[in-house]
Formats: C-alpha cells, structure tokens, sequence
C-alpha cells in the first residue's frame, strides 16, 4: 500500500477537483441556476416546462441533458474499458481461497 502519494498526484488530484468546482460553479450562477454534476434537477426543471408548455426552456434544457449524456460517453471512450471488467472485484486485498 502506498503511504505516500506522488507529489504530482496530489497537484493534478487538486487541479482536477477545482476545475469541477469551478465549471459547476459557472454553470450553477450562470445556466437559470442548473448544476451540471447530475440530471435530477434538470429532469425536474423539463417536466415542469414540458407541463407549462414553454418550448424554449424545453429545448435549453433538453441541450443540457444531452450535452451531460454526450460528454459520459466521450468521458468512457476516452477513459477506456480495459481494467474494468465484468464480475471482478474491485477490493484492495486479494480474495484468499478457502480449503473445504
């Protein structure tokens, strides 16, 4: 186990958490009070403009949801699939085999 990060781990770790902090931070004062980090406000801001009938708020909002939608895939393309598979545990001690 590491007991120490690399230094560019910890800056890059920090870089990375103010970036997300700033783009939700702009969007949230910027986009009708809407945070980017999850849909469940943004689905519930639609329903509301689908029942009110407000097409332009419909179309905003639909954007977002498929901006977010569209940026989770580019983000698993990029990341990439290799180290994850199906059914594998994800633990930081190996499973030990007991004898019967």
């Amino acid at each position: 186990m590491i007991n120490k990060l690399p230094k560019w781990v910890e800056v890059g770790g920090f870089l990375l958490a103010l970036n997300a902090g700033y783009i939700n931070a702009v969007a949230l004062l910027g986009f009708k009070h809407q945070a980017v980090s999850h849909l469940t406000g943004t689905s519930t801001f639609l329903s509301l403009a689908i029942a009110n009938s407000n097409v332009q708020e419909m179309t905003h909002l639909l954007l977002v949801m498929a901006s977010f939608i569209v940026g989770a895939a580019y983000s698993g393309l990029v990341i990439g699939n290799a180290a994850l598979q199906l059914g594998r545990r994800y633990t930081a001690y190996p499973r030990t085999r007991r004898s019967p």
